[in-house]
C-alpha cells in the first residue's frame, strides 16, 4: 500500500507553497508512520501483532496531531497576513 501522508492523505503544501514539507518534527512523524505502517502490513496475525497495531496506531495518531498543529500554525499566519493586507487597503 502506498502512504498517501499523515491524516489521509492531506497534501503537505498550501496554495503559496508554504506547509509541512519543510517542518521537520512532521517529517519525522510522517516516517514513523510509514515505517510503522509498512511492519504492520507485513506482520502475520498472532505473535506481537497487537503491539504492532498498537504502534501503528499511536505512530499515525501522533502524525495527524502534528500535521494538524502545523496546519493551525499555517492558517493562523495566512489570516493575519490577510488582515493586513485589508488594513492597508483600507
Amino acid at each position: 500500500m502506498k502512504d498517501a501522508g499523515c491524516a489521509g492523505g492531506r497534501t503537505d503544501k498550501d496554495s503559496a507553497g508554504n506547509g509541512t514539507g519543510k517542518n521537520a518534527e512532521y517529517q519525522e512523524a510522517l516516517k514513523q508512520q510509514e515505517e510503522t505502517v509498512g511492519q504492520m502490513e507485513n506482520e502475520k496475525p498472532g505473535g506481537g501483532w497487537g503491539k504492532m497495531a498498537d504502534r501503528t496506531v499511536t505512530a499515525v495518531n501522533h502524525c495527524g496531531v502534528v500535521y494538524g498543529a502545523a496546519a493551525y500554525r499555517q492558517g493562523m499566519q495566512d489570516g493575519i497576513r490577510g488582515a493586513l493586507e485589508v488594513m492597508k487597503a483600507a
